[in-house]
């Protein structure tokens, strides 16, 4: 083989190990999707403490870069509190600066994509896809009552926003389901059910993409069974050390009597024998 093979042939596999690298250091997503009060950040918030995704809510990232950002602060801060999307740029620059500073490449993107527009921008700035897309689904009802009744103080927890939230989520984030539901990538959860079947459906659809999910539920509940046990041992053990120290309370005082019993019965003794004395010496 030429030297100038050798070195294609090096070119061509420095060239597949850096596709690999590529790959392997891409982001792992899966967006959340669902109406506002639907309680999918509480399930993401739960879920994330047993699983390798990091969670972040767009709309809590917008709210802290409302609070810090010197440029466009107030301007976010108002189309939050308008129930309006923000300008894509500014999304995606907070989303991945939040998702730099986690120093990790899994994340739930809770509330994200709001819109084609933003989901379009999002996919071309970093080149991939979700993994997965959960959409909780739950009554429009519901999901106002809980809105209003939760007092977070939240600047876009008000009737008016809620309105207009409402509506942008059915005109444009709906799209946004139905165009990954074409592609096969949405997972569809009753979120009017119990907040428990809620997290072990969620648990369910995560598990292929997280392992550690299934042991790490499973090493908790374990440990706390363990906990537990160690409990009643210790217990056990602490009732036989008492029964042992009430055993030997009770054989201590029974020696004690019958120490006082072989006493009595000796000086009785010894009383007889002195009287038999006596009475010798008296010549009876």
């Amino acid at each position: 083989m030429g030297s100038s093979s050798i070195n294609d042939a090096a070119i061509a596999k420095e060239k597949t190990d850096q596709e690999i690298d590529a790959v392997e250091k891409k982001p792992t997503i899966v967006f959340v999707l669902g109406g506002p009060g639907g309680g999918k950040s509480t399930q993401c918030a739960n879920i994330s403490k047993y699983i390798g995704f990091t969670h972040l809510s767009s709309g809590e990232e917008l709210r802290k870069a409302g609070d810090s950002d010197p440029d466009n602060g107030e301007m976010i801060k108002s189309m939050l509190k308008d129930g309006l999307s923000v300008p894509p740029d500014i999304t995606l620059r907070v989303l991945q600066e939040a998702m730099k500073k986690s120093g990790n490449d899994k994340f739930l993107l809770d509330g994200f994509p709001r819109d084609e527009e933003i989901r379009a921008a999002f996919e071309d700035a970093l080149n991939i896809e979700p993994e997965l897309v959960v959409f909780f689904h739950c009554s429009a009802e519901e999901r106002k009552k809980r809105i209003l009744s939760r007092n977070q103080g939240r600047v876009d927890d008000n009737v008016e926003s809620v309105s207009k939230r409402f509506t942008y989520f059915d005109e444009y984030t709906l799209p946004v389901v139905e165009y990954y539901r074409s592609r096969g990538k949405v997972y569809e959860i009753d979120a009017s059910k119990p907040m428990d079947e809620v997290f072990d459906t969620l648990k369910t659809c995560l598990t292929p993409l997280s392992p550690r999910i299934e042991t790490e539920v499973v090493s908790e509940a374990k440990t706390e069974a363990e906990g537990e046990m160690v409990g009643v041992v210790a217990a056990e053990a602490a009732s036989e050390v008492e029964e042992d120290e009430l055993v030997g309370v009770v054989a201590a005082e029974a020696a004690s009597e019958v120490e006082v019993e072989v006493q009595a019965v000796g000086e009785g003794e010894g009383e007889g024998e002195g009287l038999e004395k006596d009475i010798s010496k008296l010549g009876l």
